[in-house]
């Protein structure tokens, strides 16, 4: 257990190095399991948005209830 947390650090620790001011995630409302770990890592969820909506179209998500969460990293 724990390997998702140690994946998700890791990938966020290599978005710092490479200059990355943030870092957003879609992922569907009712994945709650993941939604507790993205939130306990920091990440904070995006109101809901027209912009949020191109972006699942943009994708051709199909997901019924789609979250976008983000994080800031590095410095600002």
């Amino acid at each position: 257990r724990g390997i998702g947390r140690e994946l998700l650090q890791a990938a966020l620790q290599r978005t710092v190095e490479r200059g990355a001011s943030g870092v957003f995630l879609h992922v569907e409302k009712a994945n709650e399991p993941a939604l507790r770990l993205y939130e306990d890592e920091g990440f904070v969820r995006l109101p809901p948005s027209p912009r949020n909506s191109a972006f699942t179209s943009a994708l051709k998500l199909s997901q019924k209830e789609p979250l976008l969460l983000f994080k800031q990293v590095g410095t600002v």
